[in-house]
C-alpha cells in the first residue's frame, strides 16, 4: 500500500520533501512493526502509544509527535481504502506530548539523583545503601519495600539470586513478583545481612525500634535530601519512576517486550503501564533537557 499512499501524496500538491518524510516516517514504523510480529495494516491507538513510547527514547518530543503524525496520516488512507476499520485521530495518541501543564509523574534529575547517591554511599550505612538499591534497582513501593522478608531472597551465589516482592497494590488477591537480582544488588543485600540486627522479625529492614515503616523510609529519604543539598526531598515513588525510566531504556536498546516491565513494576494492565511510560518520559525530558542518561542498578525480570 505504500506505492499507493505515496500516489495520494502527489496528488496532493506536497513539496518533494514532505512527501519523502511522511514516506520515511511510515517505512520505518512499518518495518518495526514487523519486527513486533504485528500486521502493516493494523494500526491501532495501542501500537502507536507502544511506538511513541519506543520514539521518546531516542528521538525529541516534537520529532516523535511528527512521525505519530505521519503513521495516523497514513492509517487514515488506509482507513479511506477501506483496509482498515480503524480511524486514529492525532489527539488520541499525542496527549502526553502535547500537555502544557506539568504532568503527575514526578521525577528526579540526573544530576540531583547522582548527589542524592554520592551522599547515602559516603554515610556508609549498609541499611541505607540497600534500601537505596532496592528502591532504584527493583521499582518496587515503598509499601512493597517495607514488607521484604528474609524469606523472600534467594541468593545461589555472588551472580545469581532473585527477590520476591509481594504485589497489593492493584491485584484483588495478592501476589508476589519475582525479580532477578543484579550483583550490585546481591551484594548490597549481602553487606546489609552482615550488621542486620537480630530481631525476632522476619523483616528484611529492622531499625532501632524494630521493622522500618512508610514513615521512617520517608525521614530518611528526606536526611539524604537535605545532606545532599539538592533544595526538595526525593521520595521512594521518584526513585521508582526513575527506575521504570531505565527500564524502558534498557528494553529499547535489548528490543524486549515492555509488557516484561508491566510484570517488574507491578502494574495493573499493559495500558495503565504504557501511561505511566509516556509520562514519565516526557517529564523525565522536561527536566533533563532530552538527555539519555541511567543509573542501572536493577534486574531482569524472571518471566516464571
Amino acid at each position: 500500500m505504500i506505492n499507493e499512499f505515496l500516489k495520494e501524496l502527489e496528488k496532493q500538491d506536497l513539496s518533494e520533501r514532505t512527501i519523502m518524510a511522511y514516506l520515511y516516517d511510515v517505512t520505518q514504523f512499518l518495518n518495526w512493526t514487523k519486527e513486533k510480529d504485528s500486521s502493516e495494516t493494523k494500526i491501532t491507538k495501542e501500537i502507536l502509544r507502544d511506538y511513541l513510547i519506543n520514539l521518546l527514547i531516542t528521538q525529541s518530543m516534537s520529532t516523535s509527535a511528527r512521525k505519530i503524525k505521519s503513521i495516523i496520516r497514513y492509517n487514515n488512507f488506509l482507513y479511506q481504502m477501506g483496509k482498515t476499520d480503524e480511524r486514529i485521530e492525532p489527539k488520541e495518541t499525542l496527549y502526553y506530548v502535547n500537555q502544557k501543564k506539568e504532568s503527575r509523574i514526578k521525577i528526579v534529575k540526573d544530576a540531583d539523583l547522582e548527589e542524592f547517591r554520592k551522599v547515602i554511599f559516603e554515610c556508609g550505612n549498609k541499611r541505607d545503601i540497600l534500601i537505596f538499591s532496592l528502591l532504584l534497582g527493583t521499582a518496587c513501593r515503598n509499601s512493597e519495600l517495607i514488607n521484604i522478608k528474609m524469606d523472600d531472597i534467594s541468593i545461589k551465589n555472588s551472580k545469581e539470586g532473585y527477590l520476591l516482592i509481594n504485589n497489593t497494590k492493584t491485584a484483588k488477591k495478592s501476589y508476589k513478583r519475582k525479580i532477578v537480582l543484579t550483583e550490585f544488588l546481591i551484594k548490597s543485600i549481602e553487606d546489609y545481612l552482615k550488621v542486620r540486627p537480630i530481631h525476632e522479625s522476619n523483616i528484611l529492614l529492622i531499625g532501632q525500634k524494630g521493622p522500618l515503616s512508610r514513615i521512617a523510609i520517608n525521614k530518611l529519604m528526606e536526611k539524604y535530601s537535605r545532606l545532599a543539598n539538592i533544595g526538595f526531598n526525593i521520595t521512594p515513588h521518584m526513585l521508582r519512576h526513575y527506575s521504570i525510566l531505565n527500564m524502558i531504556t534498557i528494553a529499547n536498546k535489548e528490543g524486549t517486550d515492555l509488557s516484561i516491565i508491566t510484570k517488574i513494576a507491578g502494574h495493573s494492565t499493559p495500558y495503565y503501564t504504557e501511561t505511566v511510560y509516556l509520562n514519565t518520559i516526557r517529564t523525565y525530558r522536561n527536566i533533563n533537557n532530552d538527555d539519555t542518561k541511567y543509573i542501572n542498578l536493577g534486574g531482569k525480570n524472571d518471566e516464571d
